[in-house]
């Protein structure tokens, strides 16, 4: 069993997957990147571990769909939906009870972050207070579509 967490981003756009991908290799998380869900449903195996970013809105398969195999197959993936255009309602009842995080972009780093911190241990995610925005001084880097 493979127990080495991978994070799994699935998108179109070759601009958000190389912001991920020198995000993530920064902090040292490993990465696994797909240009479409028909890419990493074919790569897909069983034993994977980790979270997927998942765009919703892609040509040929989309998220929806994408999840709906991964559910099918059993994948212990995590999801975390990262879309410009979010239906919450519509997200909730797509995803059925596969569990999805939802990352609207364009996206506060810090909330990315803040998901990552729940998947991967990372020295470098752990909050301190000098980088904590709760007094307001803080900067509101964001990452765009």
């Amino acid at each position: 069993m493979n127990l080495t967490r991978v994070a799994y981003i699935v998108d179109d756009d070759d601009a958000v997957r190389d912001s991920f991908q020198i995000l993530l290799e920064m902090l040292g998380i490993p990465i696994r990147a797909f240009a479409s869900a028909e890419e990493f449903l074919a790569a897909w195996e069983p034993n994977w571990n980790g979270l997927v970013f998942l765009d919703l809105r892609m040509p040929g398969m989309g998220g929806f769909k994408m999840i709906e195999e991964l559910e099918r197959r059993g994948s212990r993936l995590a999801v975390a939906i990262i879309s410009g255009h979010l239906d919450e309602e519509r997200i909730s009842e797509s995803s059925g009870s596969y569990p999805a995080t939802i990352l609207e972009k364009p996206f506060e780093v810090e909330r990315l972050k803040d998901i990552l911190r729940r998947y991967f241990d990372v020295p470098g995610l752990a909050r301190t207070e000098t980088n904590s925005e709760e007094d307001g001084e803080g900067s509101s880097s964001s990452a765009d579509e």
